[in-house]
């Protein structure tokens, strides 16, 4: 199966309905109230809509993009059926197709682990070509210590090394104003199983 059809199957039955904890805090951290309307906010990676739908909630001009034209239908049904509307298309996350320094804020959730190894170099380019100066990416994508891996993966995520992360981010350093690569980590069943993400967020320079 490849991968947009892969994921078009995900899209039309077990894609997430609400958004990531750590992309609204990214987003209204970076944007208190008052600094949000007038703002576009590119969501890599969109999948059915849920970051769509809360940045339009919170007043940004939304830019979605999607390997899956499903996902891209669903957002677009999502966001219609609230009132909303966004610039929609189907596209890589390491082509999205987007006007250069379009965008104050990018946010890119799940997405890397799923489009695999040697998507992380392109995709952190393509975030920085979409920012104005100053603007910030925010990625978060499986780590190889993450539980989602075991087993026969159904999922088919690549989990991604720190020794990975910093090389796919060597190619973009002279347009860096700021990189930061964190964890996000939560355990389950008494630390059984340990959900093991990488939080990384680029600065382009002014």
């Amino acid at each position: 199966m490849g991968k947009q059809s892969h994921w078009d199957a995900w899209n039309r039955s077990a894609a997430p309905e609400y958004p990531h904890e750590k992309a609204v805090q990214f987003i209204l951290r970076r944007f208190p109230p008052g600094q949000r309307s007038g703002r576009s906010v590119l969501d890599l990676g969109c999948g059915t809509g849920r970051h769509c739908l809360f940045l339009a909630r919170e007043g940004f001009s939304v830019i979605g993009r999607d390997i899956s034209p499903i996902a891209i239908d669903a957002t677009r049904n999502r966001l219609a059926a609230a009132g909303f509307e966004a610039d929609l298309a189907v596209a890589a996350v390491d082509a999205p197709q987007v006007t250069p320094q379009a965008c104050d804020a990018v946010i890119c959730i799940g997405v890397l682990d799923a489009a695999g190894p040697g998507s992380a170099g392109p995709a952190f380019a393509a975030a920085l070509d979409a920012l104005r100066p100053g603007g910030a990416a925010l990625f978060v994508f499986a780590s190889d210590a993450d539980f989602r891996l075991r087993g026969d993966n159904p999922l088919q995520l690549h989990g991604w090394t720190e020794a990975e992360v910093l090389d796919a981010a060597a190619g973009i350093g002279d347009r860096l104003a700021k990189f930061w690569m964190d964890r996000y980590i939560t355990t389950y069943e008494n630390r059984a199983a340990e959900q093991n993400d990488h939080l990384v967020t680029l600065v382009r320079a002014g």
